[in-house]
């Protein structure tokens, strides 16, 4: 079957059954078949270190120094709302610094992106856009700010695209935040879709591209070179370039760390009123497959070290929280 035609066959309204068959690996016993229940699913873009006994999420990553941990692994309509509530559990708790771990993350919406944004600043721009015959347009913070003076890093890696470059590079001009880890992906154009043919077909045309704060370009485009400027560098000091091996080794970490396992969710998480979808859809490029990766230039950290990049914002934060200077190296 073609992908459509599995989607086809597994949708359906919820609360009617669908039968799977399932072979496990290493696929030498019989296929297992499963009759699942369909059901509107929210799926959370924040998460946290790992789940407590009753299946909620822990977001702190030390618990004596108050260092909070929050992963966003995609920007959807919910998301500024789920950091919302995530942020004011933190700071109940007495929250007094926080990393923002955007590692892999695709991106999604523009708008969430700029909320989330929003949820730092109290003024200034977020982000623009500038193109070939369209209109110059800007975003910008409104005064209400969460976590006013508390430290903050931000992680990003190679794969970090698009919506995630837009908050890393926002958050970082603005110096509300130190950004960790590797060069982000540089995704950043703003594309129109024009309906061909009485919409039999349709034409994705690349309008203009987004920019920082700073007015610098986020977009890599084909002809552009490592010196140019695009995507979104880590501070000074702060460039933990990994292995793909250790890269793996992070990604099977946090799988492990994501699986639920307890009892059932607190419910705290709202269930979705409706799915229709949302007035404001616009994307931001997401990041393509692996194939077209940007080159690393600097040598990556020992594999036996699956998350060096998180260990180095641990560290700044423990310097920030005691006051000590800081002594930023590459390693």
């Amino acid at each position: 079957m073609t992908q459509s035609e599995v989607v086809e066959n597994l949708t359906g309204e919820p609360g009617t059954e669908v039968k799977v068959t399932v072979k496990h690996a290493p696929y030498e016993e019989d296929p297992v078949e499963i009759t699942l229940t369909r059901a509107l699913i929210n799926i959370q873009s924040v998460l946290g270190e790992g789940h407590q006994p009753d299946d909620s999420w822990n977001y702190f990553i030390d618990e004596e120094k108050k260092i909070a941990y929050l992963r966003i692994t995609s920007f959807v309509q919910e998301t500024a709302a789920e950091l919302k509530r995530a942020i004011e559990g933190i700071q109940n708790q007495g929250a007094k610094g926080i990393i923002i771990d955007l590692r892999d993350n695709p991106g999604g919406l523009l708008t969430a992106a700029i909320e989330v944004c929003d949820i730092f600043l109290k003024e200034g721009v977020i982000v623009s856009t500038k193109g070939r015959n369209t209109q110059d347009k800007s975003y910008t913070a409104t005064p209400d700010e969460l976590l006013h003076g508390v430290p903050m890093a931000i992680l990003v890696n190679k794969w970090s695209a698009s919506a995630s470059e837009i908050v890393s590079a926002c958050l970082q001009d603005h110096e509300r935040a130190v950004v960790i880890g590797e060069r982000s992906f540089g995704k950043g154009s703003v594309q129109n879709v024009i309906e061909l043919d009485d919409g039999k077909s349709a034409l994705k045309l690349t309008t203009a591209s987004y920019r920082r704060p700073s007015g610098k370009n986020i977009h890599r485009f084909k002809d552009s070179k490592e010196d140019d400027d695009w995507g979104v560098r880590p501070n000074e000091g702060f460039t933990i370039p990994i292995s793909e091996e250790a890269h793996r080794a992070y990604l099977l970490q946090r799988a492990k760390k994501d699986r639920v396992r307890g009892k059932k969710s607190d419910g705290s998480h709202p269930e979705i009123k409706s799915i229709e979808k949302p007035e404001e859809t616009e994307k931001v490029d997401q990041a393509p497959p692996p194939a077209d990766q940007p080159k690393q230039t600097e040598e990556p950290a020992p594999a036996g070290d699956p998350d060096a990049q998180l260990a180095k914002a641990v560290e700044y934060m423990m310097e920030k929280i005691s006051g000590d200077p800081l002594t930023p190296t590459t390693k």
